[in-house]
């Protein structure tokens, strides 16, 4: 009763303190607004903490994206939270986390951000299987072999998409496993360091061998290693960058931080960035600043 009293108190003051500001926030804002809300309805999705995101996102009317001011429409997110219907508030939980994944991994914008881009995003083939309806096949005349091999061939159709749809699940799952989470690629059991200073090692081993993208990659194992060992976190190698970063969501300042370092390691390791001395030398910089945070 106590912690859902404080999740309250907490989400009305953030509504009131935004409807006081000016109807414009900057991008990272309103992400991280988004963060919220959906990590808001994961915990409680009583009346007056729905009213309180309400008021928060009423007050939203447009998004400061570089030098450009852009009208964002969200009927989508403000039609949900004032139904009242637990179903319609779990199903924009879900939205809201498919959007969240879509701009870290394809860096979706805000320019667009309405019905319509909600609709592309869930319309992804990697959430859109194919569902096998078999058409009624017409009554079998008895005098019409004809009939007969029409329905084999309907069977064989039939079996083919089947076959499709399993290799295309099957497919969507596989790449998941290998995209989400902080494992390297062709890498054996046992090869990570466990301690942050001995991925720091390898970094610097990567670095001078010019491998800068490995190198990139145990510098960011060493970050999390270091949060672990700070008591920040829990490192656990199959959990993905996501879960990693909600779990110190309570320290704003070192979560800013932490999402740019993740952002950049993301880009470097599954976008296959260009990456030189340089790039590697600026994401350095970077990881210290991190760490300087919480020496």
């Amino acid at each position: 009763m106590i912690f859902r009293l404080a999740l309250v108190a907490l989400v009305l003051f953030t509504a009131s303190s935004v409807y006081a500001q000016d109807s414009t926030v900057d991008e990272s804002r309103f992400w991280g607004l988004l963060e919220q809300t959906a990590d808001t309805l994961e915990l409680d999705t009583s009346e007056p903490v729905v009213a309180g995101l309400r008021q928060q996102w009423e007050s939203i009317k447009a998004v400061q994206v570089g030098q450009a001011v852009v009208e964002v429409d969200l009927e989508w997110l403000m039609l949900p939270l004032g139904s009242g219907d637990s179903e319609q508030l779990r199903l924009l939980r879900i939205r809201i986390r498919a959007l969240l994944d879509d701009h870290v991994n394809r860096g979706i914008g805000v320019q667009n951000l309405s019905f319509t881009a909600l609709d592309e995003v869930l319309a992804d083939p990697r959430f859109q299987y194919a569902e096998i309806t078999p058409t009624p096949l017409p009554p079998e005349p008895e005098t019409t072999p004809a009939a007969g091999i029409s329905a084999d061939l309907s069977q064989l159709i039939l079996t083919v998409i089947a076959i499709a749809a399993g290799v295309v699940i099957f497919a969507y799952f596989a790449r998941n496993l290998n995209v989400q989470t902080a494992a390297l690629e062709n890498a054996a059991p046992g090869d990570d360091p466990s301690t942050s200073s001995g991925a720091v090692d390898l970094a610097q081993q990567s670095a001078q061998s010019r491998d800068y993208r490995s190198a990139v990659r145990y510098l960011y194992l060493s970050t999390l290693l270091l949060l672990d060992e700070r008591g920040l976190i829990h490192y656990d190698s199959t959990l993905t960058n996501r879960e990693h970063l909600r779990q110190i969501r309570n320290n704003p300042q070192l979560l800013e931080v932490l999402r740019g370092v993740v952002g950049i390691f993301e880009d470097v390791w599954y976008g296959y960035a260009p990456i030189d001395e340089t790039f590697y030398q600026q994401y350095t910089n970077q990881i210290d600043q991190l760490r300087r945070m919480i020496s």
